[in-house]
């Protein structure tokens, strides 16, 4: 039996006492058996922070003043009563002790490895996967209260745990902004209860709608850029889209209405097939895409995680809302804060020369700011911050800016350990695509390496591609490794895949890898092709009706299929002016018209060309007609 203080049999007495003269006693006693509330949580969950690093999480939190002991368990069967005193080997803490009691309105644990062996049985971390929830309750005169769930966003925010709850939706490059017309990515993704990333069980089907000077509509939009960019009219886009099961979410691409040239554009998802759609919309301002007047920028090479004390180059673009990068003709200023007074901005790349206004050069569209990290005496492992700029102007434009989170590494590991290559995961067949090798310490940080480190460059599946050391990925400049010189984080290499569609994986060997970087493949049209027998250009060949095929081809003449159907526009010229020979069918008795549909899952039509009564000598020409494709045109003389 527990120790009961004098405090708590006072308030005993007292209990029984204000009982004994009630007119209704079970009213009374009813209405002590309800439980408290849980405790709350104050600080950072112990799931983010990195108890692989620092051997100890620390928990801190509030409660009912009613409330005594705290009490803690693992498995919701198995509680304990934290040690007054934590076991402290193996962290950097001193002098610290659990404030276990909650009668003053507040608690304050810390969790130690030590301690999670020792007292319940646990090796691992509170991160790991040796614990995936933490329960927390408090002891009372009249019961224990309710009990407070931490849960680890990690461990069951996916892998098909079904934890999701929420469907959102966000704007990605630029966030927040776009321009009319363009194809921007969208994103859909799922988040637990606690706000983290998540996955379903099963796959999951939702519609997008938008709303724009108070008029909503469903969005059709498209999987691919090459699609999206090729559908001028408007037509082909999909209005139904699915997150597959075990997946956090997926890229959607929508196409901004043209006439969207000023105001904010609302977007929620609508009609999801499981879960909760995010009732509060995300908002994008829209820009007028052909105006040069508002520009934004970009940050092109993002270390979202920097260590202390050490300068790091953030490399800045200007852009127009059309895509293009455009140069500050007349230059113009970019005045920049932090939300941590500890970071700072400097001119030169030695981090010596504190500056907190940037010139934008003129005639460029390339500029490097620097920043460090300033440490002092925190005791922390982590620590986060934005970035924002509270001026962005030019002489005669303006800059939008989206402020940047990032995270600084407060920990000892200052060494390089670890290699990881970063780049685009969704890349075209055959296509040469832009990679950085990088170097990092055990906590993913990049840091510069010491000395010249060469790494080894493979794919884990065989036959994916091949790297290249130049941006071309032209044949004589292929490379098996990729350098780090000392006193970089980085070093920059290419890859052509040239396997089928597929999800394949890139592998580094010279140091410890971070992570085996999954890139999926895609064949990607960029031509329309026609071809057509032999027999068409002579007349005194059968048949008199000649079947000419469309076909939708990647750069290498691959087929590309089609999700849905696709109407292609043909421009017909006979030299006698007699264009209405085509036709749909074999026997050439149904007129086609000015157009041919690739149905959807195929790469290809076939339309059929009549040669009955065609004059000797006729010139032909054929040619589809589809924005954002190179068309191979039928030409040729037709002769007895």
């Amino acid at each position: 039996m527990k120790n009961v203080s004098s405090k708590y049999l006072s308030v005993l007495f007292l209990s029984a006492a204000l009982l004994t003269s009630c007119k209704s006693p079970e009213l009374e006693v009813a209405s002590l058996g309800k439980k408290l509330p849980a405790p709350s949580l104050k600080g950072s969950s112990p799931f983010d922070q990195d108890f692989d690093l620092q051997n100890y999480v620390r928990i801190q939190g509030s409660c009912d003043t009613r409330v005594g002991n705290i009490l803690l368990s693992f498995d919701k069967t198995t509680w304990h009563q934290p040690p007054s005193t934590p076991d402290l080997t193996g962290t950097n803490l001193t002098g610290v002790t659990n404030d276990r009691d909650c009668s003053d309105g507040a608690f304050d644990l810390y969790l130690t490895k030590n301690d999670l062996e020792n007292i319940w049985g646990i090796v691992g971390g509170s991160n790991g996967t040796d614990v995936d929830y933490i329960y927390i309750k408090g002891e009372t005169l009249i019961g224990d209260t309710a009990i407070l769930i931490l849960q680890d966003p990690e461990d069951h925010g996916g892998g098909g745990s079904g934890t999701a709850t929420t469907v959102n939706i966000e704007k990605t490059w630029p966030a927040g902004f776009a321009g009319s017309g363009q194809c921007d990515y969208m994103r859909v993704y799922l988040t637990n209860a606690q706000g983290h990333r998540a996955s379903h069980t099963s796959a999951l089907s939702f519609s997008v709608q938008k709303t724009f000077q108070s008029v909503s509509s469903p969005i059709a939009a498209y999987t691919n850029f090459q699609d999206c960019e090729s559908d001028t009219a408007g037509t082909a886009g999909l209005t139904t889209f699915s997150i597959p099961a075990a997946q956090d979410g997926v890229d959607i691409i929508y196409r901004f209405p043209v006439d969207a040239k000023s105001g904010v554009m609302t977007f929620k998802v609508i009609s999801p097939s499981a879960l909760t759609a995010n009732p509060t919309g995300y908002s994008v301002t829209m820009r007028d895409s052909s105006s040069t007047a508002t520009r934004w920028i970009s940050l092109e090479d993002h270390r979202y995680q920097i260590y202390k004390d050490i300068c790091y180059p953030m490399k800045m673009r200007t852009n127009n809302y059309n895509h293009s990068t455009v140069d500050n003709n007349a230059g113009g200023v970019l005045s920049l804060t932090s939300s941590d007074p500890k970071v700072k901005f400097y001119s030169d790349n030695t981090c010596t020369t504190e500056s907190t206004n940037v010139s934008l050069p003129s005639y460029s569209n390339e500029f490097t700011v620097h920043m460090k990290y300033v440490s002092g005496t925190e005791t922390e492992s982590y620590k986060l911050f934005n970035i924002s700029a509270t001026t962005a102007s030019g002489s005669s434009y303006i800059y939008d800016f989206a402020p940047y989170k990032m995270k600084v590494d407060l920990s000892n590991q200052n060494t390089v350990t670890k290699a990881d290559i970063w780049g685009p995961r969704d890349v075209a067949r055959h296509s040469c695509q832009a990679y950085q090798v990088v170097v990092m310490n055990e906590n993913g940080t990049r840091l510069p390496a010491s000395n010249d480190t060469t790494l080894d460059l493979a794919t884990v599946e065989s036959s994916v591609g091949t790297f290249y050391a130049t941006s071309g990925c032209s044949p004589g400049y292929e490379v098996t490794q990729a350098v780090i010189s000392a006193g970089a984080d980085s070093a920059k290499v290419y890859f052509k895949p040239t396997i089928g569609d597929g999800t394949y994986h890139f592998k580094l060997t010279g140091l410890t890898a971070n992570n085996n970087t999954e890139i999926r493949v895609k064949t990607v049209a960029s031509r329309m092709a026609l071809h057509a027998d032999s027999g068409l250009w002579n007349l005194s060949l059968a048949p008199s009706c000649v079947a000419v095929t469309v076909t939708r081809k990647d750069e290498a003449s691959n087929p590309v299929f089609l999700p849905t159907s696709l109407n292609v526009p043909l421009n017909v010229s006979f030299g006698d002016g007699v264009n209405d020979r085509l036709y749909s069918d074999s026997s050439c008795a149904t007129a086609l018209g000015s157009s041919v549909t690739i149905p959807g899952g195929m790469a290809s039509a076939t339309f059929y060309i009549s040669k009955s009564g065609i004059p000797s000598g006729t010139q032909l020409t054929v040619s589809p007609v589809l924005p954002g494709f190179y068309s191979e045109s039928l030409m040729g003389t037709l002769s007895n």
